[in-house]
């Protein structure tokens, strides 16, 4: 019996298998020895997934979802022999998941089939898209969507303020004794940048391609707004959006929120180090 033990953000996630789990780079610093879990899962390889039966909940090309009586979340990946998605793993409810036989029982395809980010989202963090770095304490996110500059922001700062990427791709916020903290998730995208720290929000910083640098404080209501569109969550579950809707209300309130049009290069951060610094 193996017993594989995690900690992202406040939340403890406990794997158990009969057979060894690969490790990934991304996640050795999540690893942890806590006394007792939030979610235990047993997981399982299996010739056959448990069937589809009860209420079809929700249907997509990567996941699906059954009621009867339990939750049954099937995830696919796309099988370029057959040009097709296939389904590789069940998880029922938060205490089962079912892995069809592959070569190799590897993290990043259990922590993707136990969706990760909903069971965060139950312990109240949210996952953001954004670029995560470390400045003098305190963290500073670029949000946006894709193709903005947000990687290119943080890429800037790290270059010319020695600023820390803590994670490429994506954060985990919490609202913590009325605090916005942003916490690192080993989910990075392409970047493959990950770390396991938690800081301070200072400031969320909407960038743009612009012809100059110009930046513009928003409102609490445009920040929500912009906000809200940027967690993950999954649109079949009611309180999921709530919990979102409530998060983002929170830091649009707590954070000072900015849109900013700017050029690629170390005029961006200077400009944008001089509000910073006043925060």
């Amino acid at each position: 019996m193996q017993v594989n033990k995690y900690l992202f953000c406040n939340c403890a996630v406990e794997l158990i298998s009969n057979e060894p789990i690969i490790k990934e780079k991304e996640f050795s610093s999540f690893l942890s020895d806590y006394s007792s879990a939030d979610y235990t899962l047993n997981v399982i390889r299996t010739e056959e997934l448990p069937p589809k039966t009860g209420e079809e909940i929700f249907v997509s090309n990567r996941r699906k979802v059954y009621f009867d009586g339990r939750t049954k979340l099937y995830t696919a990946y796309f099988n370029l022999k057959e040009n097709r998605f296939a389904d590789y793993a069940c998880k029922i409810d938060n205490s089962e998941l079912y892995i069809k036989n592959t070569d190799r029982l590897g993290e990043i395809p259990i922590f993707d089939s136990l969706n990760l980010p909903a069971i965060l989202l139950e312990k109240g963090a949210g996952i953001m898209h954004c670029s995560f770095i470390e400045h003098q304490g305190s963290a500073i996110l670029f949000s946006g969507d894709k193709q903005v500059g947000k990687s290119t922001q943080a890429a800037l700062w790290n270059k010319y303020r020695n600023a820390e990427i803590i994670n490429g791709d994506r954060a985990a916020i919490t609202v913590e004794n009325g605090k916005i903290y942003s916490n690192g998730i080993p989910f990075c995208g392409t970047s493959r940048i990950c770390k396991n720290k938690k800081l301070p929000v200072k400031a969320i910083i909407f960038p743009s391609k612009g012809t100059e640098n110009k930046l513009e404080k928003l409102s609490v209501a445009n920040a929500f707004m912009l906000l809200v569109g940027k967690f993950s969550y999954d649109i079949w579950d009611e309180n999921a959006f709530k919990t979102v809707a409530d998060i983002a209300q929170k830091v649009a309130e707590s954070i000072p929120v900015y849109s900013y049009s700017c050029l690629k290069d170390k005029s961006a951060v200077e400009v944008l180090e001089k509000e910073v610094i006043n925060l």
